[in-house]
């Protein structure tokens, strides 16, 4: 019927309660057998929900299916030391970690919320059911949310301080639904189904900087080829070094932008590079005599020649 267990203290206990009135605790230790702390049976509460009390003394909350009532066990013996009243009846329950405060659903019109100390009833959800059948709720995203299921396929979440229904979850479409994994659909005429829904956040970029690591070392090794390619073209074609010391400041120059670079930029680069190649080959030529040919002649090539590789490296 129900089950739940503690290890707060210094053994784990583990508690169930049965449809025959029997509430039954067991310490577990994992060297050996369960050991029975205690076993009684209550006089007219058919237990829904057990939890453990999380103080020294491991008190049990019983709450009653059918009759609506909260049983407080001692934790030595299950001797009954406080009884309160939630509702008419109990579908379920769930105590928030503080155990201030529990939610059950009251099988009439919804769920309700309702202080521990007094069983006092605080808000109501109202979900409209359509049948009593007993439907699971729970508090979520830090006892913020009251999470419940429903008897028409879908999962409800309200706001627990002022009540709003804030979303509705499709899980099926037609049936009960009885149980939260986060949604299970139960019926004796198709197969059960289990949805599980992921809350999104709203992401930030430091939150994937893999991705960033890698366009930026991409960017870096295409950079670094076309820097290596304009450099073994100026060192096949030119026979100073005075072009290439200059032609790399110039580069370097925008050392800081080559994050931003395009292709459109970096042909723009190398176009401006040929060009003073050019001028510089060309005023060579003129000054040893444009008709004589030589072994030392210098030669002409087309831009678009020496463009060709560089650009599909950026590419």
């Amino acid at each position: 019927m129900c089950l739940t267990y503690d290890h707060t203290g210094d053994e784990t206990r583990i508690a169930s309660g049965m449809r025959d009135r029997r509430v039954q605790v067991w310490a577990f230790d994992s060297k050996g057998p369960l050991i029975p702390i205690f076993s009684v049976k209550l006089s007219t509460t058919i237990p829904r929900t057990v939890q453990f009390k999380r103080t020294a003394s491991r008190n049990l909350l019983v709450f009653g299916m059918y009759d609506g009532e909260i049983h407080t066990l001692r934790g030595s013996d299950g001797t009954i030391i406080g009884t309160n009243k939630a509702g008419p009846m109990i579908g379920h329950a769930a105590v928030d970690a503080p155990q201030t405060l529990f939610l059950i659903d009251n099988v009439v019109n919804g769920f309700s919320l309702h202080r521990l100390e007094d069983g006092a009833c605080i808000r109501t959800y109202n979900t409209n059911p359509v049948k009593t059948f007993p439907k699971q709720v729970v508090f979520g995203d830090r006892a913020t949310l009251v999470v419940g299921g429903s008897d028409t396929g879908t999962i409800r979440i309200f706001d627990k301080n002022d009540g709003a229904l804030k979303q509705v979850l499709q899980h099926a479409d037609r049936g009960p639904q009885h149980s939260l994994i986060f949604g299970a659909t139960s019926t004796n005429d198709a197969e059960p189904t289990i949805s599980i829904w992921c809350r999104k956040r709203a992401t930030s970029p430091s939150d994937h900087p893999l991705g960033s690591e890698v366009r930026n070392f991409v960017r870096g090794i295409i950079q670094l080829a076309i820097a290596m390619a304009i450099i073994a073209y100026l060192i096949e074609h030119l026979s100073g070094i005075t072009s290439l010391g200059n032609a790399w400041r110039e580069y370097s120059k925008l050392g800081a932008q080559t994050a931003d670079l395009t292709n459109t930029n970096i042909r723009s680069l190398v176009e401006q590079y040929i060009e003073a190649l050019r001028g510089e080959e060309l005023e060579r030529a003129q000054s040893s005599g444009a008709d004589r040919r030589h072994d030392g002649q210098a030669k002409l090539v087309k831009p678009q020649d020496m463009l060709h590789e560089v650009i599909l490296l950026g590419n």
